[in-house]
């Protein structure tokens, strides 16, 4: 009786203490991912590694994280202006990754325009995507300055 009550005892610790030895396992890997964080510590500074190319794979949680963040902030149909004022509002709070994924997708609104056939294979020209392309590259270089006017002037002129 007592070695059964001590089995039964054993189970019972091990179904209560399983779950929570997963949790601290999994806790343990989200503190050696930051640990583990590219230089810069958010996407800025993954994409600046990355094209130092000195990386065998792509580790780029930063920049994952901020994608989700921008595909769960809103819906799937989102204007370049709504694109572009997440993005300054990011600049603004010192954001320089998801800045640049609200720009990124700012970007890509434009470019997924309707054209003629005929036409397709021609580059499209705008002011506003090129302010975007600027704004993007002070982001790169962390002038906050320059973004915010980059921003401001692809605001304006869109």
């Amino acid at each position: 009786m007592k070695t059964t009550n001590l089995i039964y005892a054993a189970l019972g610790s091990l179904l209560i203490a399983g779950p929570a030895l997963a949790q601290s396992q999994m806790e343990m890997k989200d503190r050696q991912d930051r640990m583990e964080r590219p230089r810069g510590g958010d996407s800025m500074g993954e994409m600046e590694r990355e094209r130092g190319g000195n990386s065998d794979r792509p580790w780029v949680p930063g920049q994952n994280r901020d994608g989700r963040f921008a595909d769960n902030m809103r819906g799937e149909r989102v204007a370049v202006q709504d694109w572009l004022k997440e993005a300054q509002e990011a600049v603004r709070q010192g954001n320089f990754g998801r800045a640049n994924e609200f720009l990124e997708r700012a970007a890509t609104r434009m470019l997924s325009r309707g054209t003629e056939a005929s036409r397709a294979g021609e580059a499209m020209e705008s002011r506003s995507l090129r302010h975007i392309n600027d704004a993007r590259e002070a982001l790169r270089h962390r002038d906050r300055r320059e973004a915010m006017r980059q921003i401001d002037m692809a605001l304006s002129a869109g």
